[in-house]
């Protein structure tokens, strides 16, 4: 009886086999991806927080992902032709709008000052940093009404090719204070020094620019109306099991990223 069994389930199973395959490529949304750590790297575990939230969002709606990294222009234009399924994670713009199906927002980017401890250090409006000396990183936006302060010569901006070169220069007190994106800076400060260095250093709660980081999914693809639906109710999902502020609370700790 097992013998006869055999002849007869393993064939079918066999035939099968390439089905279910096909169904679960089918079912993989692939996006691509780049560097920019904490939020998104190939070489961190679990991709970095931005594609952690991501992948988790879309397996509560039951999908899983692919991801692609590539250097961010080229992942943008691999996702507006629809060579791959969509990008994450980006601005908003009237420009990604019309190619782009586009999420609700999956986290807010905060640019904030790294100031010293010992040192006083506060802000309520930009005029406020009159003469101060601000150290930032060559190819980043700050948001406009930073850089146009910085255009008016309000402050010195200092530019560096890095954040390490950045955070040296503060705790070597040559600037006053840093600017980056809140959890990049922690990041980088946790990751590329010592405690006791990084323990001189604090963040000014006030921002100076929030923006919001969304999924975009090509419009050239009709099924990622829905798709783009089905994230929505995973993130949402997410953020109602708890688990979207656990990662959000390990990307802010210093011994959890």
């Amino acid at each position: 009886m097992n013998f006869v069994l055999r002849r007869i389930v393993w064939p079918l199973v066999i035939s099968i086999l390439p089905f279910i395959a096909m169904a679960r490529a089918d079912d993989a949304v692939r996006l691509t991806n780049g560097e920019w750590p904490p939020y998104f790297s190939e070489e961190m575990k679990n991709g970095g927080l931005g594609s952690q939230i991501v992948r988790e969002a879309f397996e509560l709606a039951g999908k899983t992902v692919e991801y692609g990294y590539y250097p961010w222009k080229r992942a943008y234009v691999l996702a507006e032709t629809g060579h791959w399924d969509g990008s994450v994670l980006w601005g908003w713009s009237e420009e990604r709008q019309k190619a782009f199906y586009i999420s609700d927002p999956v986290f807010e980017a905060r640019e904030v000052f790294f100031y010293r401890r010992d040192e006083t250090f506060d802000w309520d409006k930009l005029d406020d940093l009159h003469d101060l000396r601000i150290a930032g990183n060559v190819g980043y936006f700050y948001g406009p009404d930073f850089h146009a302060a910085a255009d008016a010569e309000v402050f010195k901006l200092d530019l560096a090719t890095s954040a390490v070169t950045s955070i040296k220069k503060l705790l070597a007190g040559r600037v006053d204070a840093y600017i980056d994106d809140e959890i990049v800076g922690l990041h980088v400060l946790h990751s590329q020094f010592g405690p006791d260095q990084a323990a001189k250093i604090t963040v000014h709660p006030k921002a100076v620019w929030v923006t919001p980081l969304y999924l975009l999914l090509s419009r050239k693809k009709e099924s990622n109306a829905e798709t783009i639906k089905a994230f929505n109710l995973g993130l949402r999902r997410l953020r109602q099991s708890g688990r979207y502020y656990q990662l959000l609370a390990q990307a802010t700790n210093p011994n959890g990223s």
